[in-house]
């Protein structure tokens, strides 16, 4: 994670919300927590109301028992008017 994180900050453009967001998304697949919140940091530069950045590093924190960061992030969330908005999805049935 290391080297992928040192291949970000090596690119000669500016990484974008999809750089960041794979990266944390590798984060919480492997528990890499404090990548993770660099990556999340970063994402909140480019896309600060984007609440699924907030979320997924809140699952990080709570998928390694930080349940009181994890809190405190949703407070932030709170704080700076992001807004997390019910999914919904559809299933078609055939007759």
């Amino acid at each position: 994670f290391e080297e992928a994180y040192k291949v970000i900050q090596a690119m000669p453009e500016k990484p974008t919300a999809k750089t960041w967001g794979a990266l944390l998304g590798a984060c919480r697949n492997y528990g890499e927590v404090e990548l993770a919140e660099i990556a999340a940091k970063e994402l909140w530069k480019v896309e600060p109301e984007n609440p699924a950045n907030y979320v997924l590093l809140g699952k990080i924190y709570m998928s390694v028992g930080r349940q009181e960061e994890a809190e405190r992030l949703r407070m932030e969330m709170k704080e700076r008017g992001v807004k997390v908005s019910p999914g919904s999805s559809w299933y078609m049935f055939k007759d």
